[in-house]
């Protein structure tokens, strides 16, 4: 197998360092709902995703805030839709 360039292994380098795949996200937050199904408390949800080396990077207050939606009565594990605010245009431009 031929050795990467420099260019290449930061590139690589640098998409791990990404927050992680829109899959990935579904993926923990159908984790975090199915913990609050279970009846899993979010402290008891984050120490759960923790034993796994896949979701172990997801922050506490993630789990939590994700939590709370989910013990609310929260079905999507879709993103929220965003406004469209940032979509203005720049009148310096």
């Amino acid at each position: 197998m031929a050795e990467k360039s420099g260019f290449e292994a930061l590139k690589t380098g640098s998409a791990l360092l990404k927050k992680g795949t829109f899959a990935e996200k579904v993926e923990q937050r159908a984790v975090i709902k199915f913990c609050v199904d279970i009846g899993k408390t979010p402290t008891e949800t984050h120490k759960f995703l923790k034993q796994s080396e896949k979701h172990s990077k997801v922050s506490r207050s993630l789990i939590f805030k994700w939590h709370k939606r989910f013990a609310d009565g929260r079905d999507s594990l879709a993103d929220d839709e965003r406004k469209a605010d940032h979509l203005l245009e720049n009148p310096m431009l």
